[in-house]
Order: structure tokens, then sequence, then C-alpha cells
């Protein structure tokens, strides 16, 4: 008899559970925050304008960036979105709205990418978004002089962010470490109590295997526990040729080209498993998420690159490192580095993706009665 496998449980590494101390006061905070939000006596701000927040409730390793990037691409077709971030990593403080001279310094690696990819889309960062969504919104008017404003603001990671209330909240969990079965910071990455999943509409489960059945995905609604107002879409990543790093231009590399792959994100894994697929050898080379290069990070780059015994031989690094690695391009040129850039987009199984923006669609459409008129 054949029984179908079902997705394995993560469990949480033994010796993380000696940090529970730290855990059960870092728990007590969150809880007592989410407790006056929830009791009214801290408020939250809505906003007339339709505003979709997308985050998750973990820290990093979701796919974020390539969902919200999705999310914009899509709303693009009969909205005008805007972007707001809180600019994680940057070096700037306050309200920044992103133009053609901003640098990843300015506003952050996540929106940098995000900016690129849609340059024509307003993206601001901001510590307070409450304050920041009028400004950028303004902002947004100006540049857009002869639109209607139909204007969508997205939130970028901002689930946690109580003080604002979105008309409609996308949760994000990947397919092997559901926050089911994380645990609260630092003896797991949770950096909220998995009961705040309630507050979503949407939850996405990411980085879903290419062969997932449907039979699996039910054992994952089952475990999820959805109340009767959510709405669980699954969504798997999708790479597609690397490009030069300096031109742009999509490449071709032979399954025997020796690969240094660079990576400064949350659980590369996923990665370095679907390189694995197309290059025989593949070496990695791991900094911690949101990493800043220095030259001594290009100076190990290139001794572990010069290293390499192929004949053939590349360095692949991620768009998001992509962004931070830029202002060494004279350095790269100099060490002739054949550099190259991996994108990654999303993709929904099982035909989903229509029925994911109907949804969003619904909102959209009901949202601030007589906004758009």
């Amino acid at each position: 008899m054949n029984e179908e496998r079902t997705v394995q449980a993560y469990h949480v590494p033994w010796y993380r559970w000696l940090l529970w101390p730290l855990a059960v006061l870092y728990g007590l905070g969150v809880w007592l925050r989410n407790r006056l939000y929830d009791m009214g006596l801290l408020s939250a701000v809505q906003f007339d304008v339709p505003v979709i927040a997308v985050g998750n409730l973990a820290m990093g390793g979701t796919g974020k960036t390539p969902h919200v990037d999705w999310l914009v691409e899509m709303l693009k077709v009969h909205y005008e979105p805007v972007i707001l971030s809180r600019g994680y990593g940057r070096k700037s403080k306050g309200y920044v709205l992103a133009q053609p001279h901003t640098t990843v310094d300015d506003i952050g690696d996540e929106p940098m990418l995000l900016y690129l990819h849609h340059r024509e889309v307003p993206l601001a960062v901001a510590e307070q978004r409450v304050l920041a969504i009028p400004q950028l919104l303004m902002d947004a008017a100006e540049q857009k002089a002869f639109s209607d404003h139909r204007f969508v603001v997205v939130l970028d990671d901002a689930f946690q962010h109580r003080s604002l209330k979105p008309g409609i909240s996308i949760l994000l969990t990947t397919c092997n470490q559901l926050y089911v079965d994380d645990r609260l910071f630092p003896v797991g990455y949770l950096r909220d109590w998995k009961t705040s999943a309630r507050r979503a509409d949407i939850v996405i489960v990411t980085k879903c295997p290419d062969d997932l059945t449907p039979a699996q995905a039910q054992h994952i609604r089952q475990r999820i526990h959805l109340l009767p107002h959510q709405q669980i879409f699954f969504t798997g990543l999708q790479y597609a040729h690397p490009y030069d790093f300096f031109t742009g231009q999509p490449v071709e590399l032979d399954k025997d080209t020796e690969i240094l792959l660079i990576a400064g994100i949350a659980r590369p894994e996923a990665l370095l498993q679907a390189l694995s697929k197309q290059f025989t050898r593949i070496h990695p080379l791991f900094f911690r998420d949101h990493h800043v290069y220095r030259e001594n990070d290009i100076r190990r780059i290139d001794a572990a690159f010069q290293q390499l015994t192929g004949a053939r031989k590349a360095i692949i690094t991620t768009e998001k490192d992509a962004v931070k690695l830029w202002k060494f391009q004279d350095d790269i040129q100099q060490r002739r580095w054949q550099l190259l850039v991996q994108p990654v987009k999303i993709y929904f199984l099982f035909d989903q993706q229509q029925a994911c923006m109907q949804y969003i669609g619904q909102y959209l459409s009901h949202a601030s009665a007589g906004f758009f008129d």
C-alpha cells in the first residue's frame, strides 16, 4: 500500500532550548504590547487609501522580497502602487524617498532591490510608517501629476507594525519551517506569538518544492488551522538564468563550471539546492543576512575565487547582495571576476495566482468606498 509522504515538521535544535529563559522574557514583552493594542489602550491608525501589508512571524528567510516584488508587479496593471519599508540596515534616519541618486546605504538592501525592479513606483523608507504614508502619497502625487491617483500602499515587512491597521495582511511562512512548528526567539526564530497569525487575511506557504502534492498541501492546511476568513496559497521559487553583474545580460554556463556562491541572505539553503541541480561543483561562502560588505570581504571572496581549480569558474551572488557589492565595481573589474547575479521570482502552485489576485482585487474594489471615484 502506497502512503503519501507528508511534509516533515521542523524541530528546534535541542541546544537552543537552553535559551528558554530569554524567550520567556521576550515573549512577555511581545504579549504585553499585543494585549495593549487588542484592548484598545494603544490605538492603530487606519487610512482611507488601500493598504496591503506583507510580512512574517519569523526573522527573515521566508522570501518576503520576491513576494512584494510580485505583488507590486500585479498591482501595476490596474493601480498605482507605492512601497513603504522600514529600510533595515540603512545608514540614514527618518523618511527617505528613493530617487535616481539613492544608494543602498540610504534605504537598505531590500528596498533598493525593489526600487531597481520598479523605478516608476514611488518607494520610501521610514521608521514611523504612520507618519510616512501621508508624505509618501504626497510625493507620489507630485511624481504622477497626470495620473488618476489610484494609489495602493504596499507595506514591506509590516506584520508586527501594530500602530497601523492595513486593509489586508499577508503572512508568509516557509514550507519546511512553518510558524506552527517554530518557537519564540531566541529559542526559535519567531518574533511574535503564533496566535498573532489570526491577524492575517492571507497565509502564503513559501519555498514549496515543485513536487508538492495536493495531499501534502491539505496536510499543511490542517496543521495551520486556518480561521474562516483566512485564505491560504502555496508558492515556490523560480531561478532564471543568471545575468552579468555589469551588463545585465543573461549568461549561459556549462554545468561543469566551478561556482563560488556568495550569499548574505537568511536561510540560503534553497538557493544552494537549486544551483546544485545545475552545476556539479559549488563552493558556498555565506554571510549573515543583510551583511554589509567591506574591503576585507572582497579580499576574502577573491581568495576563495582564486582557489577554484576548474578550467571554467564563476562567482554567483543574489540580487540582494549585488546591490551592496556595486560600490566595489572598480575593484571587481580589476580582479577580473566573472560575477553573475541570480534573479529569483515566485510562482504559485496549483494555479492559485488568479485566485489570490481575485481575493486582493475584491478588497481593492470595495476599499474606502468612493476613494477611487
